[in-house]
Parts: C-alpha cells; structure tokens; sequence
C-alpha cells in the first residue's frame, strides 16, 4: 500500500473541505451544485456497493465516502488546494508583518470577540488606544493573500504616486466584492472602554497598510485586514 500517496489524498480532501466548509458565497453555490449532482448520488450508491462486496470497516466506509463525495469539488476548488505559490506568500506575509498572526484564517471568533473587548489581539499584542476600532479576521487565509494580491494589482502603485515625497508608510483600501471575513465592532470609543459590540459578517471591504523597505526596495505587507463598507 502507497501510505504516502494515501496521506497526500487524506490532506488534498481536507483541504477542499474546509474550502467547502467556508462561509463564502463561493463555497454556497457549490453546496448547492453538489446536492444536486447525480454524480454525487451516483457514488454514493457505489460507495455502498463496494462495502457490500468487501465487507468494509465504519473507517473505511467513512474515507471512501469523503474522497468520493468531494470529486464533483475537485474542478471548482482546485485552484484553492494549497500549494508552492501559495505557501510561498504566507511564508512572506509572515516575514513582513503581522496580518497572519492577528487577521488570518486561523483567528476564531472567540480571539477576535476578546480583542475588541480588551484591545488585546490573538498574537497578545495590545494597542495603545486601550480600545481597537475594528477586530476582524479573514474566512481563510486564501482569502487574505487573494486580498493582498487585488490591492497590489489594482490600487498600491496609484497610492504610492499620489503619497508625499519619502513617504515610507501606506495605507490602501478597496471593495473587492467578495465576501472576505468578519469580526465585532466596540460602539463605545473611548480609550479603555469598549461599549456594547456590533457583529459584522460577509464584509467585502479590505484595508492594507504596505511599508517601503529601502534596503529590499520592496513595498512590504505590514498587516492586511477586512473592515466594513464605508
């Protein structure tokens, strides 16, 4: 038995089930395409054949199933299931900055309801305001690099053109129209209150802060983060 092969088809699966499991428009329309698929019935009825045939374990039963299940995703979500590329950038938001660490897809509402409450982020950093204005988080971390590559593709150079000579620090942000993350935000401002909080979800809006690195000559991701329409 390929065990490794195994265990790289176990992980691709995951992969695109948590992508399934997002709160995603995306990720809803493909639910529905999927419930509806004859293919997925259509494996579903094999999947039963084989074990009546086999003889096959609870555990068995349960892998066979996912992997078949979750064919009718594999074209739609390939270009979801991570890869060099792709840990190659959060290797680099990681070196950059903090986005990952306080906004990535790993943060839980739990960690984002604390920071807006006590202004202490998941990384335990804390503001200086005493308070932040916003706490979000990404749905995935997919999401933030997609969101990082639209504002470098579309609306950093413009900004850096438009800043004041030596400007070392700039902030970018854009409606992507894709459903990004979602988060709380304190009603109180004032420093060391945070008030009753809003809850907003499918936030669509990015905000971005790019740093200039002279030694590098690169604008660097400093942090990256969904905030809500203006």
């Amino acid at each position: 038995m390929d065990t490794k092969a195994g265990e790289k088809s176990a992980q691709e699966m995951k992969n695109l089930l948590d992508v399934y499991d997002s709160r995603t428009q995306f990720a809803s329309d493909v639910k529905d395409d999927l419930a509806q698929s004859p293919l997925t019935q259509t494996m579903g009825e094999g999947v039963s054949k084989i074990d009546q045939a086999l003889g096959l374990s609870d555990e068995s039963k349960a892998y066979i199933g996912a992997l078949t299940a979750g064919l009718p995703l594999v074209g739609k979500f390939r270009k979801f299931v991570p890869s060099k590329k792709l840990t190659a950038q959060l290797d680099r938001l990681r070196a950059e900055g903090h986005a990952l660490e306080r906004h990535g897809g790993a943060i839980t509402d739990e960690q984002l309801y604390a920071r807006a409450r006590t202004g202490v982020a998941p990384d335990g950093s804390k503001t200086r305001r005493g308070y932040t204005p916003t706490s979000t988080a990404f749905n995935s971390d997919e999401l933030l690099v997609n969101a990082d590559d639209f504002l470098r593709n579309n609306y950093l150079d413009d900004a850096i053109k438009n800043a004041e000579p030596g400007t070392l620090r700039i902030k970018v942000s854009a409606d992507t129209g894709v459903e990004l993350g979602r988060g709380y935000i304190p009603v109180g401002k004032k420093t060391g209150q945070s008030g009753p909080l809003q809850t907003v979800n499918d936030l669509t809006n990015v905000e971005a802060w790019y740093v200039y690195d002279p030694a590098k000559n690169i604008w660097q991701t400093n942090t990256i983060y969904p905030i809500p329409g203006k």
